[in-house]
């Protein structure tokens, strides 16, 4: 069992390094939570993104106009790897209250092996992941809000299992120039154990989000995530938004795979509903629904 179990982790640790050529170790723990793309934090959120981009920047929750609400999403891809999620925010007086739960799927595999001298197959799954995400939320100033995150994860992989804790703190400044919005996050401060003898650390990282109107219907979207002890890969995006509807296109740069990102959200009464798509040479196109409700 144990050599089965050194090959579905070398098979794994392989797929992620040379297929998603995305991060080390908890990877997840650095995705996009939903359809929208983190680049925008405009006023436009208040309109349209607003539940999907509390879930990636929880201290925007101060400036909701809202009382509370949920978001859902789920992502697939060609290759069947599955990322789902719950998100709900609600105000408790001063306070901003949210969280989520986060389920991810990277698929099955059939391994060969030897046992007893015969050669035997089996269909494992490679990883599966249970991920949730609490977050406090508070204004601070008129116009600057802060907000604390704490992140568990459990990842099971064949019948091994790790655990990781993590902090995010960040900070929103609505309006810090007309038409224009700033938030700066210190990410994922904390501790893994280990599938066998060594644990991965965690992708530690500081972002600075910038988002402005450049014109009437236009926006202009800048993120300058550094992952410490791994590389730097700004993203930039243009929206194009008229209520009720928004389109975004993104790139991310320093980046070997799933560059482009291209969606949509709208709202439509106190629903919002988004789509996006990622398209990706290794592990095909990714297709992202979310359907969000305002209480």
């Amino acid at each position: 069992m144990n050599k089965k179990i050194n090959i579905v982790l070398a098979s794994f640790v392989i797929s992620i390094e040379l297929f998603s050529a995305t991060l080390p170790g908890w990877w997840f723990f650095q995705k996009n939570y939903t359809t929208t793309s983190e680049v925008f934090i405009s006023e436009n959120f208040l309109r349209i993104d607003t539940l999907q981009t509390i879930s990636n920047h929880p201290a925007c929750f101060s400036f909701y106009q809202g009382k509370a609400g949920m978001f859902m999403f789920t992502e697939v891809s060609t290759l069947n790897l599955i990322y789902s999620g719950i998100f709900y925010a609600t105000k408790l007086k001063s306070i901003g209250i949210s969280g989520g739960l986060i389920y991810n799927d990277t698929g099955k595999e059939t391994i060969h092996y030897l046992q007893s001298g015969v050669e035997k197959s089996e269909t494992i799954n490679l990883q599966r992941d249970i991920f949730m995400i609490s977050s406090l939320s508070k204004l601070i100033k008129d116009n600057i809000s802060f907000s604390l995150t704490f992140k568990i994860a459990n990842s099971m992989l064949q019948n091994e299992n790790a655990l990781a804790f993590a902090f995010d703190f960040n900070l929103f400044f609505y309006s810090i120039i007309k038409n224009s919005n700033l938030a700066v996050s210190f990410k994922n401060i904390g501790m893994s154990t280990s599938f066998k003898e060594e644990s991965d650390s965690l992708p530690l990282s500081l972002s600075v989000t910038y988002s402005c109107k450049i014109l009437r219907f236009f926006e202009l979207g800048l993120n300058l995530p550094y992952v410490f002890n791994y590389r730097f890969s700004p993203s930039l995006g243009v929206a194009f938004t008229k209520d009720p509807v928004k389109v975004y296109l993104s790139y991310t740069f320093n980046k070997e795979d799933n560059n482009f990102g291209f969606g949509v959200s709208s709202n439509i009464q106190n629903f919002e509903i988004g789509y996006s798509i990622v398209p990706s040479k290794y592990l095909g196109v990714s297709h992202k629904v979310g359907l969000g409700y305002k209480f």
